[in-house]
């Protein structure tokens, strides 16, 4: 269950398998032989592990041939860790109890696809099973219906589709395909999703294959439809990939670690998760290619440092693969960020490297601030979110374990403005990062003077958000956008400024 498996989009349990132990006492939905539940219906279930903070690998699948026994014509749905005592969900989903007590129970409401499962919960290699069976929803509101293209020979059926709230911890709904490839989603009357996320969840077993659209986003209304039809996907080989394993810094794997990529622009949007030997895989088809100025990344925790890369370009028979590593925090960076030696408010600043970490915090009305980091970067590249008008754009590097990594910025001199070298052109840049959560630069530049404003919409073209409205002086400027309130989905910044308008799509991934 994916939703379950990633409720807070954060991840960075890193597992190896050697270190399960053996799970007693299951029960799903109150029963100790075959569960039974409506789709919907809150899902439960309870295990206790013999030693107090265990960890233990869930993998759900598709009984392919109704016969309650795990075999080789059972399909993989999705598999994840689940930790005696985590109330949070580091990886997967939490432990409701919150106790390192050696039991461990979940429960929450899921529209699960009709069908029947086998739920595994595996401890010192030792595995112990469950069947399932999942029933209609006895009266949908909405039916989400498609198709499924696959390339000839493989098999259109068990492949699960879901639709997935954009609200944090929300429900989602899934169906499975048929012979034919086709499925439909039947769900209550709940729209509080809004926008939903309709996708392959289980798309990994296709290896080597890309998956067009990556996802589809509809906003339920059903005083206007309850019927939404013709979302189809495609799944073909990849005409170019970027792939790789994820580890911990101690050479652990790191399973469903969310790994995303876009480009700068907007055009190119994608996230997938690594499977249970820590590997990730991003196919790209021949519609997407070529693609430039690319950022890569995982989802952490606040207990590891972000990953970024750039990947400058990748074209057709390109397989690219790259590596990625959690390190984990275990330093600190000090210092006070001052204009012309004065407070500066509460400010964002960055400290970043090139191909490995990327760390945000912010200052308090003094301006001072504490970065958490690894010590396994030496150099990081201290900079702030949003340099006021009239001051020169400045940068320092600072390592691990600096107390005074101080930044002072200056107001522009006669020399400074002359070299400022005024742009030539009207420029809306894509935000960084993206996706993000919850804050994002944007960056834009005007050759003149005049009125200038620049809106945030969601994907109804409703506002969301005011950055700049007034009017400013020819030049350069970054701003911040802060989308804390605001739920996981696409949306859109528009500059417009003396007759001239842009608009870049972004995502907010919470």
């Amino acid at each position: 269950m994916k939703k379950i498996l990633v409720l807070s989009l954060v991840l960075c349990f890193a597992f190896s398998l050697n270190t399960f132990s053996q799970v007693t006492n299951l029960k799903v939905n109150g029963s100790s032989t075959n569960f039974t539940m409506v789709s919907g219906d809150i899902v439960s279930w309870s295990y206790d592990v013999p030693n107090p903070g265990d960890t233990t690998f869930l993998n759900f699948w598709i009984d392919a041939n109704n016969n309650k026994i795990l075999d080789s014509a059972d399909v993989d749905w999705t598999y994840f860790t689940q930790i005696d005592g985590d109330p949070e969900g580091q990886n997967g989903p939490p432990d409701i109890d919150g106790s390192v007590d050696g039991k461990v129970s979940f429960q929450q409401k899921v529209g699960l696809a009709p069908g029947n499962y086998i739920l595994t919960f595996t401890n010192n290699d030792s595995l112990v099973a469950m069947s399932g069976t999942v029933t209609p929803l006895d009266t949908a509101t909405f039916t989400i219906s498609g198709y499924v293209n696959v390339p000839a020979g493989l098999n259109k059926k068990n492949i699960i589709v879901q639709l997935e709230s954009s609200s944090e911890g929300g429900l989602f709904w899934d169906a499975l395909t048929d012979s034919s490839g086709d499925f439909s989603i039947r769900m209550d009357a709940d729209t509080t999703g809004n926008p939903w996320k309709l996708s392959i969840d289980n798309g990994f077993n296709f290896k080597g294959a890309t998956i067009s659209p990556q996802n589809i986003h509809l906003s339920l209304d059903s005083s206007a439809a309850k019927q939404y039809a013709n979302n189809d996907f495609t799944i073909a080989s990849a005409a170019a990939s970027i792939s790789g394993i994820v580890k911990d810094e101690a050479g652990n794997l790191v399973v469903n670690a969310n790994v995303y990529i876009s480009n700068y622009n907007g055009s190119f949007e994608n996230d997938v998760n690594t499977d249970f030997e820590g590997k990730y895989f991003i196919g790209l088809s021949s519609n997407d290619l070529p693609k430039t100025n690319l950022n890569m990344g995982l989802w952490a925790d606040t207990s590891y440092i972000q990953f970024n890369y750039n990947l400058p370009s990748i074209n057709t028979g390109d397989n690219i693969v790259h590596n990625m590593y959690l390190l984990k925090i275990d330093s600190k960076i000090k210092g006070r960020i001052t204009f012309n030696g004065n407070d500066p408010g509460t400010i964002d600043v960055f400290a970043s490297c090139a191909d490995t970490g990327f760390i945000r915090t912010t200052t308090n009305n003094n301006g001072y601030f504490e970065f958490r980091v690894s010590d396994k970067i030496n150099n990081y590249t201290l900079s702030i979110g949003q340099i006021p008008q009239g001051y020169v754009n400045d940068s320092i590097v600072v390592h691990p374990g600096d107390t005074t990594a101080d930044l002072n910025l200056k107001t522009l001199t006669n020399v400074d403005e002359a070299n400022l070298n005024v742009p030539k052109n009207y420029s809306l840049f894509q935000n960084y990062p993206n996706p993000f959560n919850p804050s994002t630069v944007i960056k834009y530049q005007i050759p003149k003077s005049g009125f200038v404003s620049l809106k945030v919409y969601d994907v109804l073209g409703n506002e969301v958000g005011t950055l700049v409205n007034e009017t400013v002086n020819a030049g350069s400027y970054q701003v911040k956008f802060d989308g804390v309130n605001l739920s996981s989905g696409i949306y859109f910044y528009q500059l417009k400024t003396n007759g001239y308008t842009a608009t870049k799509k972004f995502m907010l991934l919470k």
